[in-house]
């Protein structure tokens, strides 16, 4: 381990094969370890299916067939499954599907972008009943769910998210129409999806992952990286493969020592996981999962249908909203958000942020220090210029606050945070005029 404020590596500790697995019910709570979870802040929802009785009988295209310790491979799962939990994510099994060997790669089956999943529709005929399973989890937790039909073919291990930017990689397994409809899907999310063609590789992220900072990393001979901004070049295939697990560490394979080495030297903490089994079937540290971030509760609505406002009451919010735009000063009706002082600002608990406050008197600083008003990107705050002297004319109901939202989140969520939250980061201006 480093010290408290460097990068640090961490092994996941082997899980004994005797050790109690959860029962086979629809879903466990969640996975218990030992890591103290009540320390560690919780990220989301982590997705996974434990290996079945058949897995030495998955399917390998690009490499040549060895034998599979099926024992070993469970041992091995339950310390990944461990490490995703020691980093605050609550584990959850899907249902299993054991007459599937290759069911334990749950991230083929379903793409997740905010509050959507996109159930995919497997380019190998006999993996498409591994997507009943996860189609009954991702309803549990709430998401909305669409499908990849038929004629078009998706794996969601072809499917790379940065930012608001969604790869695709077609190939063996994914084609044209399964990119087609993905993008229509995704559209409405304001995700544009750019196809990747992949060289004699599996999936595309098998060749290609990123960093919690959105740098991507991996082999550029199993790829065309034309698509790319940039792309940093690993030397281990291992090294190809990281799974962001919060916004400074990525899990990662120990099949890969020099890359680890690499990442923190960049400055990211690493935590290694033997999959050796698991790659043995071609597969990696993305594909044993899916990362659902933790989304903010909407907020209630009450009962009954939906009433239309009256005449009389839409010139009446006319007219207040007149006279609270004319008693604003220049700078202030310029701001990108203005709330009144009894108006509650929205919950943010689930983003593990909280209002800052700020006093009339220090009002001049703050915005000298904090510049004009921006669009929010992970882990920044922006912030609407005030004038002080007028915010000081309202006593002492005058209220500054600071939203932020961090970039605590996988970097495959991309910007999807904002909308996630449904907030992005602003200075807002809460007073009550003299």
């Amino acid at each position: 381990m480093g010290s408290g404020t460097g990068p640090s590596a961490t092994t996941a500790p082997a899980v004994r094969e005797d050790a109690p697995m959860t029962d086979s019910g629809l879903f466990p709570t969640s996975v218990t370890t030992h890591t103290a979870a009540s320390a560690v802040r919780r990220r989301g929802t982590a997705l996974v299916r434990p290996p079945g009785p058949r897995l030495a009988d998955g399917i390998v295209t690009h490499i040549e067939r060895s034998p599979v310790d099926v024992a070993l491979a469970r041992a091995q799962h339950a310390a990944y499954v461990a490490a995703l939990a020691g980093a605050g994510w609550d584990v959850r099994e899907v249902p299993p599907a054991d007459e599937h060997p290759d069911a334990v790669f749950v991230e083929d089956t379903v793409v997740v972008v905010d509050d959507l999943a996109v159930l995919t529709h497997p380019g190998a005929l006999q993996r498409r009943g591994e997507v009943e399973g996860t189609a009954k989890a991702v309803e549990a937790l709430g998401l909305r769910t669409v499908r990849i039909t038929a004629p078009g073919h998706l794996d969601g291990g072809d499917v790379l998210q940065v930012g608001t930017t969604v790869y695709v990689g077609r190939g063996g397994r994914t084609d044209a129409e399964g990119i087609r409809q993905l993008r229509a899907h995704l559209a409405p999310l304001g995700r544009t999806v750019v196809p990747v063609p992949l060289h004699a590789v599996l999936h595309l992220k098998s060749a290609v992952t990123a960093l919690p900072d959105g740098t991507i990393v991996g082999l550029p001979d199993l790829v065309d990286v034309a698509p790319f901004p940039t792309l940093r070049t690993v030397e281990e295939e291992g090294g190809a493969h990281v799974v962001p697990i919060t916004e400074g560490t990525v899990l990662m394979a120990t099949s890969a020592p020099k890359t680890r080495e690499w990442l923190l030297d960049l400055g990211f903490d690493v935590v290694a996981v033997d999959i050796g089994e698991f790659e043995k079937l071609e597969g990696c540290v993305t594909c044993l999962s899916v990362l659902v971030p933790a989304r903010c509760p909407a907020p209630a609505r009450p009962a009954g249908p939906a009433r239309q406002p009256t005449a009389p009451a839409v010139a009446a919010a006319t007219a207040s909203a007149a006279r609270a735009t004319a008693s604003r000063t220049p700078s202030q009706r310029s701001s990108r958000r203005w709330a009144c002082a009894s108006k509650p600002a929205p919950s943010r608990a689930c983003c593990g942020t909280a209002p800052n406050a700020v006093t009339p008197s220090s009002a001049a600083s703050s915005r000298a220090a904090t510049g004009p008003a921006v669009r929010g990107t992970p882990g920044t705050t922006s912030s609407a210029s005030v004038d002080a002297p007028s915010a000081a004319k309202s006593g002492p109901t005058t209220r500054l606050t600071r939203r932020v939202w961090p970039a605590s989140y996988p970097a495959n969520a991309g910007a999807g945070r904002a909308a996630i939250c449904g907030y992005t980061s602003t200075r807002t201006v809460a007073w009550k005029p003299a």
